[in-house]
C-alpha cells in the first residue's frame, strides 16, 4: 500500500532511454518510492522522506541501475490544499534546480566524476541514435 499520494507521474525523456536500456519500467521505481523503498539513500535522507510524508514537503528517492546509471524519483511538496502535484523520474543531469542537502550535491559530483565522456545530448531528436546506454 502506497505510504502517500503521488500526483500526476511524468518521467523524463532522458530516464526514459535508460530505463529502457537497462529493461526496467518506470513502474517498478515508482513503486518502490510509493512504499517508501528510497533505494540507495542514507539514513539522515530516510529519514529526512519519513517526515516528508507526515509534514507535506518533497520526498526523494535515488536507484542504482546497471552500468553505474543512476535515476532519482522525486514527488514534488503539498501545496496549501495539501495536494502533491506530480512525481517526476529523472536522471541527476535533468534535475533543472540547485541539489537540496550536501548529500546530494556529494552524489551528484560523484556521477559526474563516474560518468567521465558520457555527455547526455540537449537535443531528443533521434535521442535513441544519440545516447544508447548499455545496460547489459
Amino acid at each position: 500500500m502506497s505510504k502517500f499520494l503521488m500526483g500526476k507521474i511524468k518521467t523524463m525523456p532522458h530516464a526514459l532511454v535508460v530505463l529502457a536500456a537497462c529493461y526496467t519500467l518506470p513502474e517498478d521505481l515508482l513503486d518502490r518510492h510509493a512504499l517508501g523503498d528510497w533505494g540507495e539513500l542514507n539514513a539522515d535522507d530516510s529519514q529526512r522522506n519519513e517526515r516528508a510524508i507526515r509534514d507535506g514537503s518533497r520526498i526523494f528517492s535515488e536507484y542504482h541501475l546497471e552500468e553505474g546509471w543512476t535515476l532519482w524519483v522525486i514527488t514534488e511538496a503539498e501545496d496549501e490544499q495539501g495536494i502533491r502535484s506530480h512525481t517526476t523520474v529523472l536522471l541527476p543531469e535533468e534535475y533543472p534546480d540547485i541539489p537540496f542537502t550536501m548529500a546530494d550535491i556529494r552524489r551528484e559530483m560523484a556521477y559526474e566524476e563516474r560518468l567521465g565522456a558520457r555527455s547526455l545530448p540537449t537535443d531528443l531528436s533521434g535521442a535513441y541514435g544519440l545516447f544508447q546506454p548499455r545496460c547489459q
